[in-house]
């Protein structure tokens, strides 16, 4: 069941991934995805990627993001100061998109 109330995170959106592919991060509220103890303000978070082994779902809370990708790798971002980067702990970064990226789309 999922819920009709969905929290807000700065990270959610459209991404453009290190490849150039674009990617969506959005927030879900889920009754099998429950928070953590001691993190009542995260969030879970699904990941579509048109690759679909890079697309899976996690928590993001504040400026991090932990993800849970199809392809069994568990991976971790910090989201930059000013929300136009996610910096993956793989190294890999993935930025905004800007109106010229868009319009390619």
């Amino acid at each position: 069941m999922v819920s009709s109330h969905r929290a807000a995170w700065r990270g959610s959106g459209v991404w453009l991934d290190s490849g150039g592919h674009q990617v969506s991060i959005a927030v879900l509220t889920t009754s099998s995805w429950s928070k953590p103890a001691g993190r009542d303000d995260a969030v879970v978070v699904e990941v579509e990627n048109s690759n679909h082994d890079w697309s899976g779902r996690g928590r993001a809370q504040d400026g991090r993001i932990d993800v849970h990708f199809n392809n069994g790798i568990a991976l971790g971002a910090e989201l930059s100061g000013d929300g136009g980067e996610l910096r993956w702990s793989n190294g890999l970064v993935w930025s905004r998109p800007t109106p010229v990226d868009q319009e390619k789309t």
